[in-house]
């Protein structure tokens, strides 16, 4: 499961020399596309001046486009005052440029857009039969608060190793019992190599297996401290159902040098009954790193989406079924979707009840189903695939846009889309995530031919290449996602980011009749993108590139022009 951010690790690696002579691409004229992505918030003033500076710079190097990421563009409504005016100036220079725009559009991977419009518009996860107890008129989930780690507070140790967890790396060695770091009355974990150099690069991590029931939502939470620390590969901690596939996906920002800082991620359990907690470091290189109070609780009704594709469900433990408004209140999560701001999901706040309007069911058990949002990474949230409203949406925004920017083309977010295919809109089509993405992506491209007849179309490649996310078991996809390439129109222009197998790729599309453009640099280096187009020489199709940068650093951009279609540096 490559993400873009393990990619800006390995664009720049096997490459050229800097001496190597340039490919037969280096007239400029064999490449039609020459594009620049930028990413911006066009709502500051310092913002334009930035995009504008880019703009001359791109020109100058021989640029043709720009692929403007400006999610501002899809919710004109909440913008500023100034952002029209802004948005003008960034248009005018463009013209002025001869550069063409294409904004991007339809965010189906990371869609905050749609989902500060709706937050219940996310896509989720079921959750099957979760035991609520009732107290009075008060339901709540039976595995609140409850710890379910043995051994969770990390008191007991033989030596310095954990008793009641499943496996310790190095104990003694660099996994340590710390009696004297004391975090909320506990003991903590420290791992470090400090008395052990020669063990550099090797990882440090507590396991342990836990019980769990079957499609029901939980909570990890740990507290972290570090001194001078720093791992070759990840800290943190991972999730792994019974086939060792990962269930929970945290990107937490740790700092070399921090005090205790709180750490969470939620997850679900799909079909399992065990789960493994991995806690610890993946790649040991200096420093140490302090974990205290592990705590695995169940939370209930976190996040929960309310729509008709996401129905709640409550009956006794008789089955009788209970009706929301006669036999309980209308059942939400008020924080669901708007902390810390519209379209942002929280999963740090206490769970919702239900409240019951009378006691008549006091000391019963009640079974809940229903369906919650899942953040991934650094909280992305996919929209779900196959509602009218999310579509709905995406036709205005697609409207505002080629209103306000008259673009030159529109860029489909069809990317990563790592939770799909699961709540009962999706599961209508009774079909495979892929063919899902295919209906998905086809409407798309039709709403957006309709309202901009004369602009091209382009898509990223990554959902849509089976030798990068188009296959089974992409991380939380109900069912494989062979088969969404069924859904593009070849007059979709395929930029392409799959540089770790770029030849299987380039080969992919083009034997298909994509024309592709190639998304080089990644904040790697921008010599790479000439090994790319030598390869690309026998490919029919390949017929640009793009400067891409997910870290807004545009020093190489000149030179990747140079490497590209040589421009003088």
């Amino acid at each position: 499961m490559i993400t873009r951010r393990e990619l800006l690790y390995r664009a720049g690696t096997a490459l050229p020399s800097v001496s190597a002579p340039l490919t037969v691409f280096s007239e400029l004229g064999r490449l039609k596309y020459r594009w620049v992505y930028i990413s911006a918030n066009l709502q500051s003033a310092s913002e334009v001046e930035r995009v504008i500076s880019i703009f001359k710079r791109a020109a100058a190097a021989g640029y043709n486009g720009v692929v403007l990421a400006e999610w501002k563009i899809l919710v004109f409504n909440t913008a500023n005052s100034q952002y029209l005016p802004n948005l003008r100036r960034v248009i005018a220079c463009a013209k002025s440029l001869r550069l063409d725009l294409i904004p991007t559009v339809c965010p189906m991977g990371a869609s905050e857009s749609i989902l500060q419009r709706n937050p219940n518009l996310a896509e989720g996860l079921p959750c099957k039969q979760v035991e609520f107890r009732v107290t009075g008129e008060t339901a709540t989930s039976a595995g609140k608060g409850r710890q379910l780690l043995r051994n969770g507070n990390l008191v007991h140790a033989t030596g310095n190793r954990f008793t009641q967890w499943s496996y310790q790396d190095g104990p003694g060695k660099c996994t340590f019992q710390d009696t004297q770091s004391i975090h909320i009355g506990n003991p903590s974990l420290r791992i470090g190599i400090t008395t052990s150099p020669q063990l550099k690069g090797t990882n440090g991590r507590l396991y342990q297996k836990v019980n769990v029931l079957p499609y029901h939502q939980y909570r990890f939470t740990v507290w972290i401290k570090t001194a001078h620390f720093h791992a070759r590969a990840s800290s943190g901690c991972t999730v792994l159902d019974t086939r060792g596939r990962p269930l929970a996906f945290p990107q937490w920002s740790i700092a070399p040098t921090q005090g205790w800082v709180r750490y969470q991620i939620t997850f679900n359990s799909l079909k399992s009954t065990s789960l493994t907690l991995i806690v610890g470091v993946w790649g040991l290189n200096r420093g140490d790193i302090w974990f205290n109070s592990p705590f695995f609780e169940e939370v209930g009704l976190l996040n929960l989406l309310r729509r008709n594709g996401t129905p709640l469900t409550v009956t006794n433990s008789t089955g009788l079924l209970l009706t929301e408004g006669l036999d309980y209140y209308a059942v939400k999560d008020p924080q669901m979707g708007t902390v810390p701001y519209k379209g942002s999901f929280d999963i740090s706040h206490d769970p919702p009840s239900i409240t019951l309007k009378s006691d008549r069911f006091d000391g019963q058990s009640l079974l809940v189903s229903f369906w919650h949002a899942v953040p991934i990474y650094w909280g992305e949230v996919a929209a779900c695939l196959n509602n009218a409203d999310v579509f709905h949406i995406m036709q205005e925004q697609v409207r505002d846009v080629v209103t306000h920017v008259q673009p030159a083309g529109l860029f489909l977010s069809h990317d990563e889309i790592r939770v799909a295919n699961w709540c009962n809109d999706c599961l209508a089509l009774h079909a495979d995530a892929g063919a899902l993405l295919a209906h998905n992506v086809s409407r798309c491209q039709t709403m957006v031919r309709r309202e901009a007849p004369e602009a091209i179309q382009c898509i990223w490649s990554d959902m849509f290449d089976p030798y990068h996310n188009a296959h089974p078991d992409y991380f939380l996809d109900n069912g494989t996602l062979a088969g969404s390439w069924n859904g593009l129109n070849t007059d979709t222009i395929i930029v392409n980011w799959n540089y770790g197998k770029r030849r299987e790729s380039m080969s992919w599309f083009s034997v298909k009749g994509f024309k592709q453009v190639l998304a080089g640099y990644y904040d790697g280096t921008a010599v790479s993108i000439k090994e790319w187009l030598a390869e690309a020489k026998e490919v029919p199709g390949v017929e640009g590139v793009m400067y891409t940068t997910w870290q807004s650093d545009y020093s190489e951009l000149e030179a990747f022009a140079h490497y590209a279609w040589g421009t003088k540096v």
